[in-house]
């Protein structure tokens, strides 16, 4: 899926991310807000606040982000769907988490 084209979502700037690392966390966003994946109904409630522009100060934006993250990286509940979903390894989630714990640093 090409979340660029969905438009209008904040992106996940000042966090360390490059831009394809940026695309793979609204891409789980978007998967979460539409029931897809992490089936938490926090993270589900949190998905759908961001896709309606709720979410956008950078202290959530990057909250939202390790979420996401540490649920596709090391959550064993979502960790083997989050590849399937976006054709991303699990390792692609952990690299990401680590840039943004280090931009955080």
């Amino acid at each position: 899926m090409d979340v660029d084209k969905l438009g209008g979502l904040v992106s996940f700037v000042g966090m360390g991310l490059d831009p394809d690392q940026q695309g793979y966390v609204k891409q789980l966003a978007v998967e979460a807000g539409w029931g897809a994946w992490a089936t938490s109904k926090d993270v589900v409630a949190r998905s759908q606040a961001y896709l309606q522009g709720i979410i956008t100060e950078p202290a959530e934006l990057r909250a939202f982000a390790t979420t996401l993250l540490e649920l596709a990286a090391y959550d064993p509940d979502h960790e083997w769907e989050a590849p399937s979903l976006t054709g991303r390894p699990t390792e692609f989630a952990i690299e990401a988490l680590e840039k943004i714990n280090k931009a955080d640093a």
